[in-house]
């Protein structure tokens, strides 16, 4: 599915000395699967997630899409319409247009990556609104109308309309109140099975571990540029093997039970 192979990226600062954001990375989110991505502020997730996307150009390494480069991929999506890649960010009121409807803010993705007819676009953005579990009364609201989780259901919406294969969640719940955390969480697990509009795999980026045991399958751990373990999370909670793995438990905010991950 997505595979990164040997990701290095380095950056010059003043002076000419070089900083290196991430050293041989190495991931893959499989196929029906959610794959955490965890780790302190500072240490690679954004510059990862940036060379992911094509935004940031590493200085060793690749990236894969169903085996094909990266590259390729997203030429090859653009000209049929669509993305390889799509994400969901943290914010979701500030990533979304203060006067747009949520209904436009969907239409919107649709028309910019040419996937409905212009007379369908309408119909296409409110399916896919429903699909993320909004009532038909949301369309016509504005952010400033809507509550956090509402805002991140249309973030979602927005973002599996240009069908991708994998969707990443970049802190998604992170802004949210406890309660609707859960319930967004819960809906990224069901459109992965439901495979909504193609959706295959997830990589879900985060600093909680009571995410990862909520939701993701595999995990990789990342600090100071380098995945230092990686696994089950039920397995790897239960019995860390790196020093900065337990130390993360141990700052976590919640307690990992093996009976009862979440």
């Amino acid at each position: 599915m997505l595979e990164a192979r040997g990701i290095t990226v380095e950056f010059r600062r003043r002076g000419g000395e070089t900083f290196r954001a991430l050293d041989n990375v190495s991931l893959k989110a499989a196929d029906g699967m959610i794959t955490g991505l965890v780790g302190e502020s500072g240490s690679g997730k954004t510059t990862l997630v940036r060379t992911i996307c094509g935004l940031q150009k590493p200085s060793s390494g690749e990236v894969l899409i169903d085996g094909r480069d990266a590259g390729e991929a997203y030429a090859a999506a653009r000209r049929g319409g669509g993305l390889p890649v799509s994400m969901v960010f943290q914010d979701a009121s500030g990533a979304l247009d203060p006067r747009q409807t949520a209904l436009d803010a969907v239409a919107e993705a649709l028309r910019v990556h040419g996937l409905a007819p212009r007379p369908r676009i309408r119909d296409e953005a409110a399916r896919l609104l429903s699909t993320v579990g909004l009532p038909a009364d949301v369309a016509g609201r504005r952010p400033g109308a809507m509550s956090g989780g509402q805002c991140q259901r249309v973030c979602i919406a927005r973002a599996i309309a240009p069908r991708p294969a994998v969707l990443i969640g970049d802190e998604p719940v992170s802004a949210l109140d406890v309660s609707v955390q859960a319930r967004i969480l819960k809906l990224f697990a069901k459109l992965l099975a439901e495979r909504a509009n193609g959706l295959r795999a997830i990589l879900m980026i985060t600093h909680d571990l009571a995410v990862v045991s909520a939701i993701c399958d595999y995990v990789y751990v990342l600090e100071r540029g380098r995945i230092v373990e990686h696994g089950v999370p039920s397995e790897m909670f239960a019995a860390p093997r790196h020093a900065y793995t337990r130390r993360l438990l141990q700052a976590a905010s919640f307690k990992y039970d093996p009976a009862n991950p979440v």
